[in-house]
């Protein structure tokens, strides 16, 4: 819902008054009329380049895929007198993560936990 941003910094002009900064802001307000826009960004590793160094040793991107969207609505509420103005912006990432489950062996599926010192699952991953 803003429309400007500005930040003065020293010497500020007389025209705003005294002080060394100043920062102002600018909203927007409705018209007479009802305007709306949208605007949708895509952004997807599919349309993104490989870098020299993942090319060379032969990895591939990280896939991924964000939609962002803002759709902004204004109009009268009573004319020449109250307007609104409405925004709505939205994100949605998706990703894919490597996940490894821990597994349970068969006895400790039927609550039998055994230790023995010393001794690994055969092609386990020392954590």
């Amino acid at each position: 819902m803003v429309s400007e941003f500005k930040l003065i910094l020293s010497p500020v002009d007389a025209e705003y008054g005294r002080g060394v900064g100043q920062v102002q802001i600018l909203t927007r307000s409705g018209a007479n009329a009802y305007h709306g826009s949208g605007v949708w960004n895509i952004r997807n590793s599919a349309l993104d380049a490989n870098s020299w160094y993942n090319n060379r040793v032969g990895n591939e991107l990280e896939w991924y895929n964000m939609n962002t969207y803002t759709l902004s609505f204004s109009g009268p509420i009573k004319k020449n007198k109250t307007f609104f103005f409405l925004t709505w912006d939205h994100a949605i990432p998706r990703t894919h993560d490597w996940l490894t489950p821990d597994v349970l062996t068969n006895c400790a599926r039927k609550g039998i936990f055994r230790y023995f010192t010393g001794w690994k699952l055969a092609g386990s991953i020392p954590r």
